[in-house]
């Protein structure tokens, strides 16, 4: 793995452990895989 995709899987588990919040879990690991799958073209973009 790539730096770059270890620090969006960070800050995709600080973003989901920080709102204690399963839903928001599912939603932010459905980011990182779609993210990881897509090549992380969009990492510039903290949407």
């Amino acid at each position: 793995m790539n730096t770059k995709r270890v620090k969006i899987a960070q800050s995709v588990a600080k973003y989901a452990v920080a709102r204690h919040s399963s839903s928001r879990w599912n939603t932010a690991m459905k980011m990182l895989k779609a993210s990881l799958l897509v090549g992380v073209s969009v990492s510039g973009s903290d949407a």
